[in-house]
């Protein structure tokens, strides 16, 4: 019969075999050996990815992955969001703007209330 004290001693021994069989980490003899000059170029910012937009008169608001709203001067990810529109967002890093368009339009229009 297996003991818990066992399982959980096999368990964390085979640990860093488990841990080394991740996927999504780089096969390490794939970066090392490699005869070209170690140059590695910056990476480019990652853009946020925008969801939604909010218009409501002069009231506007950019969502972001992760339900993060935001509004102009507001930074996300590096870079500052410098104007909203009802289909886009413009977001400025250095001297690089940067048009974010949402991928379907998914707009409301909202009326006021008619008294009967």
């Amino acid at each position: 019969m297996f003991r818990p004290a066992h399982c959980l001693l096999a368990l964390l021994l085979a640990m860093p075999l488990i841990v080394a069989a991740n996927p999504m980490r780089p096969d390490p003899k794939s970066t090392q050996g490699s005869s070209a000059p170690n140059k590695t170029a910056p990476a480019a910012p990652r853009l946020p990815r925008l969801t939604g937009i909010v218009i409501i008169g002069d009231w506007q608001r950019a969502i972001f992955s992760g339900q993060r709203e935001q509004e102009v001067g507001d930074r996300i990810a590096g870079f500052t969001l410098i104007a909203i529109s009802p289909t886009s967002v413009l977001l400025k890093r250095g001297g690089q703007t940067t048009q974010l368009t949402l991928q379907s339009s998914g707009e409301v229009l909202i009326s006021p209330a008619q008294e009967d």
